[in-house]
């Protein structure tokens, strides 16, 4: 059975860009992990929703701007934490970080 788990409660979502964004992910029985990381143009999205951007936007048919995949060796049973950092994250802007495994399912942090 794949497992990741990622606490939600440590995380903010508002961010200074001068600030390092880090995402500590558990992950076990895990050999992929991929992230993408979306940057959503603001105005588009309030142009085209007349609403607030929220953590249910739809990536169908988005294309990331970034895509990292982590390759692990760990013994299945293990439950192991990896920080994952992002430096590109410097800038001011809104974005999506999608978290998948496998390319089976994914849980997506905004």
């Amino acid at each position: 059975m794949l497992n990741i788990r990622i606490n939600m409660n440590l995380y903010r979502f508002v961010y200074d860009s001068t600030e390092p964004v880090e995402l500590d992910v558990f992950v076990k029985n895990v050999s992929t992990l991929i992230i993408k990381i979306f940057e959503i143009n603001t105005m588009s999205y309030y142009r085209e929703n007349l609403s607030e951007i929220n953590t249910k936007i739809n990536l169908d048919g988005l294309v990331p701007n970034e895509e990292m995949v982590f390759e692990y060796k760990d013994a299945p049973i293990v439950r192991t934490l990896r920080k994952i950092a992002f430096p590109n994250l410097n800038k001011r802007g809104a974005f999506v970080i999608d978290v998948s495994l496998l390319r089976l399912f994914g849980a997506t942090i905004f």
